[in-house]
């Protein structure tokens, strides 16, 4: 006898569906720290007048970021986290400063940021992907450029400075700091001369200076002296400062690009807008964008993102590139030997790491080789290096070139930072080799410095430093199809 068919109809489940009313409070909360910290990394305060003109940009910068963070369904939690951490960010920075019109403050950190946030969650179509990266590489570049004073922006009278003083051509004896000293190169190079040659006759001209470079390593190498040689510009400072505002691009968009190979785009922000900070910094508050550090950063975090992207050869030839602009890129080389031993791919890999140790080898060697030093062996003593007063100078180091809202107690916290966030990374080669890209220059930092002034030695390091420091959110906020979320 057959059983007969029940008429009643299934219950309902009781259990919970996966709404945005389900959205974890604790992603809320990091949501909201995200937005606090875009609307903090923007450039000043130094003044009232100088704040209220970047309130709109700081608002804008925020909407865009919170707004990444979220699918379309969830544009409500996108404005309303907006809004939380533009309002923290404005009272943590308004106690720095005098009153700001309430009007300006409305506009920038009331209206502007949950208004972005909401239509970019709502609207930004997220397919095709070039679509969302070209939004994000706009405003980074607009963001760059207005803070430099390239295009508007309360600092263009000072780049206007920066420029006159860079177009005059440094006259002997009377400069005293390394910056003049390569221009004078340069422009001794436009001349018809060799290199050392120009260097040497710079070096001398320094008031500091008499006679003849005494070591390899007094010398600057000339990889980086034979492209501004060719860049474009009346006089070598000119060309410099010419090459420096696209060569900041490429470092603002390359660190963005390397950090979104893990987290969300919105939080692969945060890094670069550091880098905008640094690099007005270098631009406009001295001649600092004359340093090869700045130079071989960027190439650094090139190598870096090609590293990550399995990409080893390509990565190797971008890390002697490096080297070859600044020796103290060498101290990331253990970081290919690490990957290679990990990432899996020993054999594929092998012509890369001989590429990333023989390279730079290579490349010091020969310059150690042609430099005519008055010291016959070039190299100086390890003696001379360990003159480092430890965390201190470490400290004065990493706060070196920041220009944004207590950059003295953010820039330590952003250093512990980046190395928590290599080791969050889940996956076990990417996890070694970036806690060894953050490590490493800490360590070098603390132990090794050759007198008071070589703070400007953090330079060769800010960038892989601002990338990683983002990957904190790298469990909360992964990138798309990534699988470093738990």
């Amino acid at each position: 006898m057959s059983k007969k068919k029940s008429s009643r109809k299934p219950v309902a489940s009781t259990k919970p569906s996966k709404t945005p009313m389900s959205f974890p409070v604790w992603r809320l909360v990091a949501a909201s720290l995200v937005a606090a910290l875009s609307f903090l990394f923007v450039i000043g305060p130094e003044k009232t007048a100088f704040f209220s003109g970047t309130l709109i940009v700081r608002g804008l910068l925020t909407g865009l970021a919170a707004g990444l963070l979220f699918e379309r369904k969830e544009w409500g939690y996108a404005a309303a986290t907006a809004l939380i951490g533009s309002v923290i960010g404005l009272i943590a920075v308004a106690t720095a400063n005098t009153p700001i019109s309430a009007g300006t403050m409305m506009l920038g950190a009331v209206i502007l940021p949950p208004l972005a946030a909401g239509l970019i969650a709502r609207f930004l179509p997220r397919e095709p992907e070039w679509f969302t990266v070209g939004i994000v590489i706009v405003v980074l570049s607009g963001t760059l450029f207005w803070s430099l004073g390239v295009i508007g922006g309360p600092l263009k009278s000072e780049l206007s400075t920066v420029r006159a003083k860079a177009a005059a051509v440094p006259q002997a004896e009377q400069y005293a700091i390394d910056p003049y000293i390569f221009i004078k190169t340069v422009d001794y190079m436009r001349s018809g001369l060799g290199y050392y040659q120009s260097f040497q006759l710079a070096w001398d001209e320094d008031s500091r200076q008499a006679g003849t470079v005494p070591g390899a390593l007094n010398f600057r190498e000339p990889t980086l002296f034979v492209l501004w040689n060719y860049l474009p510009g009346a006089t070598g400072g000119t060309a410099i400062l010419n090459g420096f505002i696209f060569w900041a691009w490429l470092g603002v968009i390359l660190t963005w690009f390397a950090a979104r190979k893990f987290v969300n785009d919105g939080v692969a922000m945060l890094g670069a807008q550091l880098m905008v900070s640094f690099y007005v910094y270098a631009a406009l508050g001295g001649m600092w964008f004359t340093l090869a550090e700045l130079w071989a950063s960027v190439v650094v975090i090139g190598a870096v993102a090609l590293l990550v992207r399995r990409q080893f050869l390509a990565s190797a030839i971008l890390i002697t590139l490096a080297v070859a602009f600044r020796e103290l890129s060498a101290i990331y080389l253990p970081a290919w030997a690490i990957a290679w031993w990990f990432g899996g791919e020993r054999k594929r890999w092998l012509p890369g790491l001989i590429v990333a140790f023989a390279g730079p080898l290579l490349a010091l060697g020969i310059h150690i080789d042609s430099a005519p030093a008055a010291n016959s062996g070039g190299l100086p003593s390890l003696q001379e290096w360990m003159h480092s007063t430890g965390i201190p100078r470490t400290l004065t180091a990493i706060r070196f070139g920041g220009l944004f809202p207590y950059y003295q107690t953010l820039l330590p916290t952003i250093a512990v930072a980046s190395v928590v966030g290599g080791a969050l990374v889940k996956e076990s080669w990417l996890r070694w080799t970036l806690l060894f890209v953050a490590l490493v220059p800490l360590v070098f930092l603390t132990a090794f410095s050759k007198s008071e002034w070589d703070y400007y030695w953090a330079l060769n390091f800010q960038t892989t430093m601002a990338m990683l420091a983002s990957l904190v959110f790298v469990r909360v906020f992964p990138s798309r199809g990534a699988t470093t979320a738990p």
